[in-house]
């Protein structure tokens, strides 16, 4: 981990279990405390990939993330009510821009990300937003956009 967390920088979400293998000996510990490491990427295929295929390398499962493709400040929401959000942010004539996430089903396990962002990245396709939605013992669902929906659509077999 020491290798990995000297060359990350500021800017990208990834929160990642740090419990290492052996390090808690007694029947169902749990951790008391996670870190969160902030992560700087640049907007170019690939970044996301790199990061989290360094991180399954370590040995690490990333148990939660989110990541938005922007230079400015600004905060992505996946709500469970759109139309209500949308009037709530005209109310306050907020500056919004609303864009289709495309959900998918990850096995959870290291390096299952880092295979599908390396997927994405080696067909040059552009990953602008990626979200955790929820995960069970072997799942891990997914929500994200692309700058190329329909070939990502093909590519992992994702239904209109």
């Amino acid at each position: 981990m020491k290798n990995i967390v000297s060359w990350l920088k500021i800017g990208f979400h990834l929160i990642i279990n740090l419990q290492l293998i052996g390090s808690c000996n007694i029947p169902n510990c749990q951790r008391r405390y996670m870190m969160e490491f902030t992560i700087e990427l640049t907007d170019e295929p690939g970044q996301l990939a790199e990061v989290t295929e360094a991180i399954a390398a370590g040995g690490a499962n990333i148990l939660g993330a989110a990541a938005i493709g922007k230079a400015r400040p600004a905060v992505a929401l996946v709500v469970d009510d759109e139309e209500a959000t949308k009037a709530s942010l005209d109310k306050i004539n907020a500056k919004f821009s609303t864009n289709q996430l495309l959900l998918y089903t990850l096995q959870h396990r290291p390096g299952a990300l880092a295979e599908f962002t390396r997927k994405i990245a080696d067909a040059n396709i552009n990953l602008n937003s990626f979200y955790i939605m929820h995960m069970e013992e072997t799942t891990a669902e997914i929500a994200f956009t692309v700058d190329n929906v329909k070939l990502v659509r093909e590519m992992f077999e994702i239904s209109n």
